[in-house]
């Protein structure tokens, strides 16, 4: 669903739902290094990632996709709502909610552009057998808006339309406010940089200082920033497994 001006400013000023994996470090393609440089204000367009073909081609599909979910579901849904969570921090923008009921939508492509990249991470239709990072981001959206389940209708390419649903963890969600709180306190307001480093795409809108000399070693860290995305590009499918995930490690969803 397209961001609306309003949203995208509200966006500054909590953690949505697609920051919270890359927080946690379960985002293929963010790290905690790029919410911080858009949260804390250092990107030169003020938005950070803009979209790209496949991007581009669920937005184009998102609102028959939930039209059919909201059929075969049988409840009546309202499109595109913006919520933020009781404590202030978190907030997210719903693809849908039903009316009346504690049941969200959260519309998905995958293998669209490219088909081999996503076999593994779909499982059966009715499961929750999805990718970690999106699993994240429907546990954030019952955060925020108190849900007992999301409904994630998928385009898969070569399987068509596929329903998923994913249910309430509540052991998860104290785990992402944890998380997202201290996020929150030490990395946007104390102004620190959280470990790791930015996409690349993401350091190339960073804000510069004119007339800023860099030393040897900050030209040492931007060439090792240039040598990890290559690596990060051939580990994106491990889903940076580095320390134990949360999702799938200590307890299940």
């Amino acid at each position: 669903m397209p961001i609306t001006d309003f949203q995208l400013e509200q966006r500054k000023k909590h953690i949505g739902s697609s920051d919270t994996a890359a927080i946690l470090g379960l985002n293929p393609w963010r790290t905690a290094y790029d919410v911080w440089l858009e949260k804390s204000g250092q990107l030169a367009d003020g938005k950070g990632f803009s979209g790209n073909e496949a991007t581009d081609i669920g937005k184009m599909i998102e609102d028959g996709l939930l039209d059919w979910a909201a059929a075969q579901t049988g409840l009546k849904i309202l499109k595109n709502q913006y919520r933020v969570h009781a404590g202030g921090i978190l907030s997210a923008t719903h693809d849908a909610l039903a009316v009346d009921k504690a049941v969200g939508y959260e519309a998905k492509t995958a293998g669209i552009v490219r088909g081999f990249a996503v076999k593994d991470l779909w499982g059966e239709e009715g499961s929750d057998q999805i990718p970690e990072y999106i699993i994240i981001q429907c546990q954030h959206q019952m955060a925020v808006s108190d849900l007992e389940l999301v409904h994630v209708p998928a385009l898969i390419g070569g399987r068509g339309r596929v329903p998923y649903v994913i249910r309430r963890n509540d052991e998860l969600i104290r785990y992402i406010l944890e998380k997202c709180q201290e996020f929150w306190e030490v990395n946007v307001k104390g102004n620190q940089a959280p470990e790791g480093l930015p996409n690349l795409d993401i350091a190339k809108i960073r804000i510069r200082t004119p007339g800023k000399t860099i030393s040897l070693a900050d030209a040492t860290v931007v060439s090792k920033l240039a040598q990890s995305q290559g690596r990060g590009k051939a580990s994106q499918g491990r889903g940076r497994r580095g320390r134990a995930c949360p999702v799938r490690g200590h307890w299940r969803c």
